[in-house]
């Protein structure tokens, strides 16, 4: 499937629950409703299903 762009739910590091990002939603369903195919990474989500927090040690990995 060819994706046209990429929506990108950032950390947020204030934010201890999971709560969809209304913005980012609200951009998917206009974009795809003006034909545009994309795609959500929600790293948001990830940190928190995974209980990740963050640190330095994050951004050193290769």
């Amino acid at each position: 499937m060819k994706v046209d762009f990429t929506l990108i739910n950032p950390v947020n590091h204030y934010r201890k629950t999971l709560v969809d990002n209304l913005a980012i939603l609200n951009l998917r369903a206009v974009s795809e409703a003006a034909g545009f195919s994309t795609h959500v990474i929600d790293f948001q989500r990830k940190f928190l299903e995974e209980e990740k927090t963050f640190s330095k040690a994050l951004l050193d990995q290769d």
